[in-house]
């Protein structure tokens, strides 16, 4: 009828507000990756070229290339902390206690750790304790004694606090597992969660709060721990009577010079930088360092315990993202290096497999001993073998060292079925 007004279509309208931002997005999105593969082009194919090249010739799995690859094009990407640093911001905004889809959590006192939705059930965990009674048999034939060590978990059900719903990941059923079967075994083993945290040392203490690595206090602790067990266990003689005497040291706090891994992921408006504590001797002694690194290139240096053992050029620059405090111990975790002590000629000589949590502790029993030489099994490195190296060097003594979070088939990576005179 005239002079009726038809009424809005309010469907075409919501509609048409969608598309709208729907484009917007799009243009966003593909600006921006225009951008990052005109500015990055070079490197993106250089980097993708070695993927493929690694699993043409089967060094990585498909599914490990691809995720290799995807996580060279996230953290080259233009102004990346830029975007990380306002998506971390709108979840301090919103309160949350969660970030990256509930890939992080963080407790009631601000302690940042991993979650988990569900349990990824390991059936291996025998095989690996086996690996471990293995290398026991195969050692004690030659006079080697070996002791499997387990740092503390980041997760204490006793410490941490969080809010109810929040899925905890943690490795108290995997790590009291493992350590059923090694003690079956008979193998000898320090679980380090028996120790700390405790009335002197407490969480905070052993623990940064932005990353999962046990802080220089808790790997000072946790040597002498360390030291003492393998006395009292085997008859050794290490002294750590003065070289792990806490006044023969000078201990220096850089203030906010640490930012972990976890606070790299998530912000540092989620989690702010921390202070760093780190540990000086006030003795010197000669070492030399011969270092393999994972392109099969092989560094060394000589001198006193600052200029072999330390790295004080994690503090020459301010940037929380790109400098990696914890590795002033070792220059960080190579695939396999070398540390002779030539003031220790006739001292012990001890073979590590580990991973970063004792780049402080061999540091710290560097003094003790007139050798350590120690592998990475989670890098992989052309033409390392640990048998090999077992039978190219006696031993005194192995330490078998595993994060909690890092019990994988990776982690126990020797005697394999292939390997030479085994």
């Amino acid at each position: 009828m005239k002079g009726i007004k038809k009424k809005p279509n309010k469907k075409r309208a919501y509609m048409m507000r969608k598309y709208i931002l729907g484009a917007f997005l799009l243009t966003m999105i593909f600006s921006y990756s225009i951008i990052n593969i005109c500015k990055n082009y070079e490197n993106y194919l250089e980097d993708i070229e070695d993927e493929v090249e690694d699993v043409l010739e089967a060094k990585k799995s498909i599914p490990e290339a691809i995720a290799a690859v995807e996580k060279i094009l996230t953290d080259d990407a233009v102004n990346r902390m830029s975007y990380l640093e306002i998506y971390s911001y709108f979840h301090v905004l919103l309160d949350k206690e969660e970030i990256k889809n509930f890939s992080y959590i963080k407790d009631r006192n601000g302690n940042m750790n991993y979650a988990a939705f569900y349990r990824d059930r390991d059936d291996n965990i025998f095989n690996y304790a086996l690996k471990v009674k293995e290398l026991k048999d195969y050692a004690e034939a030659k006079g080697t004694e070996v002791i499997f060590v387990i740092p503390p978990p980041k997760y204490n059900k006793d410490c941490c606090t969080y809010s109810m719903g929040l899925p905890l990941n943690s490795k108290d059923r995997v790590i009291d597992e493992l350590m059923f079967y090694l003690n079956r075994f008979e193998v000898p083993t320090l679980n380090y969660a028996d120790y700390m945290p405790n009335t002197e040392l407490s969480y905070d203490k052993v623990f940064y709060k932005t990353d999962h690595h046990w802080t220089v206090e808790a790997s000072f602790e946790g040597t002498k721990i360390l030291v003492d067990r393998l006395n009292e266990k085997f008859g050794y003689n290490l002294d750590g009577s003065y070289y792990l005497d806490e006044d023969n040291f000078t201990k220096v706090i850089y203030k906010d010079a640490i930012f972990g891994s976890i606070g790299r992921s998530t912000g540092a408006c989620f989690t702010g930088p921390e202070d760093y504590e780190a540990y000086y001797p006030n003795w010197d002694m000669q070492f030399t360092k011969e270092t393999l690194t994972s392109s099969g290139e092989v560094e060394y240096k000589s001198g006193g315990y600052l200029d072999t053992l330390i790295d004080n050029s994690v503090f020459s620059e301010k940037n929380l993202y790109k400098n990696w405090t914890y590795s002033m111990y070792l220059s960080g975790i190579r695939p396999f290096e070398r540390i002779t002590n030539l003031d220790n000629p006739d001292g012990m000589k001890i073979f590590m497999i580990r991973d970063s949590y004792f780049s402080p502790v061999i540091a710290f029993m560097a003094p003790m001993v007139s050798q350590i030489d120690a592998i990475w099994l989670l890098e992989e490195a052309e033409g390392l073998s640990i048998e090999e190296k077992l039978n190219e060097e006696k031993y005194d003594c192995i330490i078998v060292e595993v994060y909690p979070y890092n019990i994988e088939e990776k982690a126990f990576r020797f005697f394999e079925e292939n390997a030479d005179g085994i």
